[in-house]
């Protein structure tokens, strides 16, 4: 039974590896401000999220504490991208690779590409977040929206 198992992981990092690389090269599509808007909408999901008491910012940390949330994240970007809710399904996306990116040691490399292309809105988020807010009336929670969570910043090799 170990080799099917073997096989089985073997695919399903095959298949994220593609989901993330996918990602990536949507974002390197994107321009700064559509980035902004990105990570905006992105900080402001964490922020929803942490209210189950969860840190995105220490993703490694996360099937420890709430094993559940990486299979209920992808529920949910399934739900969003039914209804026809990008916006809110790319915003999961950016955590659930994010959590997969740093649980699989041959997908850092890919979530650190990510949060490379994702860096490129940072100095835009305010802007974002009062265009966002022009246009929609909601006001987005944007605090940290600066950061990159712990094990994906190249600064933190941990």
């Amino acid at each position: 039974m170990g080799w099917i198992t073997s096989l089985l992981v073997k695919k399903v990092i095959a298949d994220h590896s593609k989901e993330i690389d996918q990602f990536i090269t949507g974002l390197k599509s994107m321009s700064d401000d559509e980035i902004a808007e990105l990570v905006a909408y992105s900080t402001h999901t964490k922020h929803l999220i942490e209210r189950l008491g969860v840190d995105l910012f220490f993703p490694n940390d996360i099937y420890m504490k709430n094993p559940d949330l990486l299979p209920e994240l992808v529920k949910q970007i399934s739900n969003f991208k039914s209804q026809g809710n990008h916006i809110a399904a790319s915003a999961m996306m950016v955590w659930a690779h994010t959590i997969r990116a740093t649980t699989r040691s041959d997908l850092v490399a890919r979530g650190r590409a990510m949060w490379t292309e994702l860096s490129r809105g940072f100095s835009g988020v305010e802007h974002a977040k009062s265009n966002i807010a022009s246009r929609t009336g909601n006001l987005l929670n944007t605090s940290d929206s600066n950061k990159i969570p712990y094990s994906l910043d190249s600064k933190n090799d941990g």
